[in-house]
């Protein structure tokens, strides 16, 4: 049992308002948004109501659910090589999400962390594959 704060933006606040009604039990979808030093927020997408259903009946259909950390991507490669670099953040930008990417440069050893953060996929890792060693490629 916990709490969290859901995020309604001007357009899902008008088209839901009608549910989201003191004592109404509903169901609010949405994207989880984590950031660094921040709570989680529910971002709301979509707000159903559940007809006839007292807070009793909902506290027995409630399912707890299991959400896993989110896990950082660690990347080592040749920062100093400009077009291995370029194809690696290409790869990145098209995998948006929650999950830093810490890299390190293969040849000087620096580490850094990136701005942006990437949804770790399979589809992520194997593009990753293509362009780097296995070892060099590390979630945790």
């Amino acid at each position: 049992t916990g709490e969290f704060k859901i995020m309604a933006f001007p357009q899902s606040y008008e088209k839901f308002r009608n549910v989201l009604v003191v004592d109404n039990m509903v169901t609010i979808r949405g994207k989880l948004s984590i950031r660094e030093d921040d709570e989680p927020i529910v971002l709301c997408e979509s707000v159903e109501k559940w007809d006839g259903m007292s807070a009793e009946d909902a506290q027995i259909e409630m399912k707890q659910i299991d959400v896993e950390p989110v896990k950082k991507l660690y990347l080592k490669y040749s920062t100093l090589d400009s077009y291995k670099s370029m194809k690696i953040m290409n790869i990145l930008s098209g995998h948006n999400g929650n999950s830093d990417v810490v890299v390190k440069c293969s040849e000087t050893g620096a580490v850094g962390k990136l701005s942006f953060k990437v949804g770790i996929s399979e589809e992520l890792l194997l593009e990753l594959k293509g362009e780097l060693d296995d070892s060099c490629i590390v979630v945790k």
